[in-house]
């Protein structure tokens, strides 16, 4: 099992090529449309994934759009792992806590509705994903701020 801890060890060795040649970095602030229109170059002809972990700012706008933008990279009967959606209940983030733009408040949607609605996604990113996805599970761990969610992707194209 490979965790990353010591995240500057993990680079460093990177870069010192003793990680595996089949380990690659792209380092993008995702953020930026810019950076993450860089890694989706960068990550497509290593596509499709099985699993795609997003872990990163806890912004809900980050959150939701990188689910947009990397879903189409998972392949059928993968998933999508969005870590700690808890900042959906916490102040201090892009949304206020428990506001109908949060990312959990955007999954608890879709599982009552099979309808995708968010305002960081275009209606096009919204269209193109939500018929791909087969089921949305939240996740609980051992706090009440331990959230994460995980989009599966469904097996076969939707008709």
């Amino acid at each position: 099992r490979v965790t990353f801890g010591k995240a500057d060890l993990f680079l460093r060795q990177w870069e010192a090529g003793q990680v595996g040649e089949r380990i690659q970095l792209v380092v993008a602030n995702q953020s930026s449309v810019t950076d993450m229109e860089r890694a989706l170059a960068l990550l497509r002809p290593y596509a499709p994934f099985d699993v795609i972990i997003e872990d990163g700012s806890h912004l809900q706008a980050d959150q939701q759009r990188n689910l947009a933008q990397l879903f189409e990279l998972v392949r059928p009967g993968g998933d999508y792992v969005i870590e700690d959606i808890h900042s959906s209940l916490q102040m201090g983030y892009d949304e206020p806590p428990r506001s109908k733009h949060t990312t959990l408040a955007m999954v608890n949607r879709f599982n009552s509705s099979r309808t995708l609605s968010s305002k960081y996604m275009s209606a096009a990113q919204r269209q193109r994903i939500a018929p791909w996805i087969q089921s949305v599970e939240t996740l609980r761990g051992a706090t009440r701020y331990d959230l994460t969610c995980i989009v599966s992707k469904r097996l076969n194209p939707p008709t």
